[in-house]
């Protein structure tokens, strides 16, 4: 989707809304800028990656093409609890359609981390999980998505990035992270900020700090942006970078072990294994190009 908005020279602008909400931006500043001192550890939410799905056949509704609703996995039987994003549990808790809540939720919460720590072209160069093997469920009938969660969110994740900063997702908000250094934290989540201690939320930032794009309406901004020809808040290339940091998560969960990423090459150095994740198998129709 990058190379073919660079391409064309199409405006993208994802879903990431925070991007576009005041507090979040003067959080995210406010870390970026060295609020908390020199940074040394990010804490994210502990995203739950998907499971399995063996759902029994349901009649598929009038209207609904079920088979293009698939797109590139390999078709299964009609479910209502497939069909629903967030149900019993919904399609963003199976592995064949979703990264889970680890790409869900996980793309806004880390798209902060990303956004505070001046990542929105790169990303962390080391992932690795700590804990019990990963052991996704198969739901067999429908059930409380927190049935799976509570088991899919194990091991932890954690990754490095090259500063050395650490981000651990363990105990952070759902729509952000809490950034610790040595000067105290920041938190930071959906529509708000907070510091400890509190003057690091008023203390007036430097003349020469370093600010964050301003937006305050999403779409607005993407309309803005399509007769400016400008970039928008949330460009297609930092959603693209946000949402890989949730996939190198469900990779080293799937893989159990430490993993090195390039994030200028989009690759695992010298591991044929991991590399094999970068994409997924793809029905006859649905094809990927590697290039546009």
């Amino acid at each position: 989707m990058v190379q073919a908005a660079r391409k064309h020279g199409r405006i993208v602008q994802v879903g990431s809304q925070q991007r576009s909400m005041k507090a979040n931006r003067e959080g995210c500043e406010r870390v970026l800028n060295g609020a908390v001192g020199k940074l040394h550890t990010v804490l994210g939410n502990n995203y739950p990656s998907p499971w399995e799905c063996k759902l029994p056949a349901q009649p598929v509704p009038d209207g609904l093409d079920w088979d293009l609703w698939c797109g590139p996995t390999e078709p299964v039987p009609f479910h209502k609890d497939i069909f629903t994003p967030r149900a019993s549990p919904g399609w963003i808790s199976f592995r064949p359609w979703s990264g889970g809540e680890m790409t869900g939720w996980g793309a806004h919460g880390l798209d902060q981390v990303q956004w505070a720590l001046d990542m929105d072209n790169s990303g962390p160069v080391e992932v690795w999980v700590e804990g019990p093997k990963f052991a996704p469920p198969t739901f067999t009938e429908p059930g409380p998505r927190r049935k799976g969660e509570s088991v899919c969110n194990k091991p932890t994740v954690s990754y490095r990035y090259a500063s050395g900063v650490v981000l651990k997702l363990e105990g952070g908000p759902l729509g952000g992270a809490v950034f610790i250094g040595d000067k105290g934290k920041v938190r930071i989540d959906r529509g708000k900020w907070s510091a400890d201690p509190k003057d690091l939320a008023t203390d007036p930032l430097p003349a020469d700090a370093q600010r964050l794009y301003v937006s305050d309406n999403h779409m607005g901004n993407w309309f803005d942006c399509m007769k400016s020809r400008k970039l928008p808040a949330a460009d297609v290339e930092i959603g693209h970078r946000s949402t890989t940091v949730g996939n190198l998560g469900n990779i080293a969960r799937w893989l159990g072990r430490k993993l090195q990423w390039d994030p200028a090459k989009e690759t695992f150095p010298g591991d044929d294994e991991a590399n094999t994740y970068l994409d997924r198998p793809r029905r006859k129709g649905y094809e990927m190009p590697e290039k546009v």
